[in-house]
């Protein structure tokens, strides 16, 4: 009986495992990454309030990108 048990508990333990490995981790991180659209958005907002502020320096980087990726 305990021979038995334990082959069940090793079966169920390598099925368990392998659903585990056949997810792919790539999915989780395309999900929560921002859309271009959204990361031109947040770019123009900040290069609004750092030239709002007089932050030269940040809205100089955000303006930076923008041109790089506009194109």
């Amino acid at each position: 009986m305990k021979k038995l048990l334990s082959l069940l508990l090793v079966l169920v333990a390598t099925f368990c495992w392998s659903q585990e490995k056949t997810v792919p981790k790539d999915v989780i991180y395309y999900t929560n990454a921002p859309s271009k659209k959204e990361l031109f958005s947040r770019a123009r907002d900040v290069l609004k309030k750092s030239l709002e502020n007089k932050d030269f320096g940040q809205a100089g980087e955000a303006y930076a990108y923008l041109q790089a990726n506009v194109a």
